[in-house]
C-alpha cells in the first residue's frame, strides 16, 4: 500500500511539473510575439524668423543745426543762423518695424526701419516758432543671440550692428511765414541690445536699446541725426513650434 501510495505520489509530481512548465513556455512565446507600438516623435523648431513693431523713447545727439540762415547784404555776404537753440529738438518718439531671421548657429540677419518724430514749439528771437522733425533710418542687420536655457530655447538676449542710411525732414516756421526745411540722406550705423521673452503662442515681447549714428556737411555746418533709442514692443513668430 505504501508503494503503491508512493508511485501515485511521484507520477502526479512529474506531469504536474510538466503541465507547468508547458504552460510557462506558451506564455513566453507568445509574449515575444507582442511588438509594442511604436510612438513618432515630435520635432522640436526652434524660432528663427520674427516680424517685430515697437515705440519708445529717442535721444539726438551731436550738433543740432536751427534757426533759419540771415545774411548781412554784403558783396560777399556772411551767413549766419538764427538761434542756435537745440533743446526743443533732442527729444523724440520712436517708432521701430523689422523683420529678422535666425540661422541654427544663432547667427541672425534683420532688415529694421526705425523713424524719431519730435513736433515742438519753442521761441525764436522773442518770437513763437514751431518745427517738425523726421529721422528715419533704413538698416541691414547682423545679429547674434544667446538663450536663457538651451534645452528649452525660448527667451534669449541678443546684440548686432546695422548699416544702412540716416534721412532727416524737418521743417522750421517763423515770423512772417518764414519756413526753413532741411533734407538731407547721411550714411548711418547702429549697435543694439536688447531681450526677446515668449508671451503667448507665437506672440513675444522685446526691449531694445541702441545708439545710430549718422552726420554729414550741410550748407553752414555739420548736421547731426544720431539718437540713442530705447524700444519696447511685441515680435511675432513666423514658425511653429
Amino acid at each position: 500500500m505504501q508503494l503503491k501510495s508512493y508511485f501515485m505520489i511521484s507520477f502526479f509530481l512529474i506531469t504536474w511539473k510538466g503541465f507547468g512548465q508547458e504552460i510557462k513556455t506558451k506564455v513566453t512565446e507568445e509574449g515575444f510575439a507582442i511588438k509594442p507600438v511604436l510612438t513618432k516623435e515630435v520635432q522640436f523648431e526652434e524660432a528663427r524668423m520674427f516680424v517685430y513693431l515697437g515705440g519708445g523713447y529717442g535721444l539726438r545727439t551731436g550738433t543740432i543745426i536751427t534757426g533759419f540762415l540771415t545774411s548781412d547784404n554784403k558783396p560777399e555776404p556772411t551767413y549766419t543762423r538764427s538761434t542756435d537753440s537745440d533743446k526743443p529738438f533732442r527729444n523724440g518718439f520712436v517708432v521701430d518695424f523689422g523683420a529678422r531671421y535666425f540661422f541654427p548657429s544663432n547667427i541672425g540677419l534683420g532688415l529694421k526701419t526705425s523713424t524719431f518724430i519730435n513736433i515742438s514749439n519753442f521761441i525764436e528771437a522773442s518770437n513763437n516758432a514751431s518745427q517738425e522733425t523726421y529721422i528715419t533710418y533704413g538698416m541691414l542687420e547682423g545679429l547674434y543671440r544667446v538663450y536663457f536655457s538651451e534645452s528649452l530655447k525660448l527667451g534669449f538676449v541678443y546684440g548686432g550692428l546695422g548699416v544702412g542710411l540716416g534721412y532727416i525732414n524737418q521743417t522750421q516756421e517763423y515770423r512772417y511765414s518764414r519756413v526753413t526745411d532741411v533734407s538731407q540722406t547721411f550714411f548711418a550705423v547702429r549697435t543694439m541690445v536688447g531681450i526677446n521673452v515668449p508671451i503667448w503662442d507665437v506672440v513675444h515681447g522685446y526691449g531694445e536699446a541702441g545708439y545710430g549714428f549718422s552726420q554729414g556737411k550741410i550748407t553752414d555746418g555739420t548736421l547731426s541725426i544720431s539718437q540713442f533709442q530705447l524700444t519696447v514692443g511685441i515680435q511675432i513668430r513666423m514658425n511653429q513650434f
